[in-house]
């Protein structure tokens, strides 16, 4: 990109990106305006990269302990699971509830561990067990298998609640970005397979959710962050999906996969959701909460606006903070 159009591109987001937020955001464009075009090798260091220069330390908070098992899938392939619980929970006479988080990546990339400074937080500050779902990743499995990967922990969990003092009536899903996605998709799982006790809730944090939907959101510069977005996206779901296989209304892709493609939501819990105004994928977010409200669904929508994608890895911002705290109230009224 010529010296003026990356000016120009620095403009529209100083013109549209939340003032605290602006700085940080100013090393994004810089580095996608001079990115070369994305592959799936170059998405996955990409991606790591950025979680360890914004993210900082992926370690896990002293108090809270991390325990690893497998759970086997419903192909017999074995699922590794992470659960974090704070020495207070552990210690707990009473059974609480509980969250199956489910990581970001773009379907390809990233595992629990990265997020485990964030998991571990919850955990901590929330009083109840975290279980981390290391579902396995595309394009070596395509969509919607890490949906059936989640849900085959969830159901082990579920079933075995008294061994891990829980109440199985008081179990939600979480997820972020590709992880939100999977949520959704485990969610329409539970809801057709008649998982008893049902779902509590489920957190979804700025998810895809329609693979035919991929527009930018801002109205200026060809280069703008959206389209560096776009092409990313069109990577990940060539991954996940296969290559032509994504983008067609007509095409039978599994509401599992791609929750969109649901005929209903009617039965799914009840959601919290949230939205950067920024992110490429706002409007599934409000498509999908207008549809969630249509089938009488109890919902709680955040749209946090002048944020991009992915703005609370930068843990320095009020806006990390205040989307925290959002998410924390969101988890402690679990089955309330």
């Amino acid at each position: 990109m010529s010296d003026q159009k990356h000016k120009s591109l620095e403009t529209m987001v100083e013109r549209y990106v939340d003032p605290e937020y602006y700085q940080s955001v100013l090393f994004f464009v810089g580095m996608h305006a001079r990115c070369p075009k994305p592959t799936l090798p170059r998405f996955k260091a990409q991606t790591a990269n950025i979680h360890v220069i914004l993210g900082g330390s992926s370690s896990c908070p002293d108090n809270v302990e991390q325990r690893r098992f497998t759970v086997k899938s419903d192909d017999d392939a074995n699922i590794l699971v992470t659960r974090f619980a704070s020495l207070k929970t552990l210690g707990s006479t009473k059974p609480t509830a509980a969250v199956i988080y489910i990581h970001g990546g773009g379907f390809v990339a990233l595992s629990i561990e990265v997020y485990a400074s964030e998991i571990g937080s919850l955990a901590r500050d929330s009083d109840m067990a975290f279980f981390g779902v290391d579902y396995r990743l595309a394009p070596e499995h395509r969509g919607p298998r890490a949906s059936h990967d989640c849900y085959a922990v969830l159901q082990h969990i579920s079933e075995r609640a008294s061994e891990f003092n829980i109440d199985a009536a008081r179990i939600a899903l979480m997820g972020n970005s590709a992880g939100a996605t999977i949520s959704a998709g485990t969610s329409l799982l539970a809801r057709d397979r008649a998982l008893s006790p049902p779902l509590a809730k489920q957190i979804l944090i700025y998810l895809l959710l329609d693979d035919c939907y991929l527009e930018p959101n801002l109205p200026e510069s060809p280069e703008a962050l959206d389209r560096t977005c776009i092409a990313m996206t069109r990577v990940c779901l060539d991954g996940y999906l296969g290559e032509g296989k994504w983008g067609r209304p007509d095409s039978p892709t599994s509401p599992y996969a791609i929750p969109a493609r649901a005929s209903t939501l009617r039965g799914l819990p009840a959601t919290y959701l949230e939205a950067p105004g920024l992110d490429l994928y706002r409007h599934d977010a409000l498509s999908f909460v207008s549809r969630l409200l249509q089938d009488d669904v109890s919902v709680e929508f955040h749209l946090w606006p002048g944020l991009p994608h992915e703005f609370d890895l930068n843990k320095a911002t009020s806006w990390y903070k205040r989307a925290f705290g959002s998410r924390l109230r969101a988890i402690k009224s679990i089955g309330i």
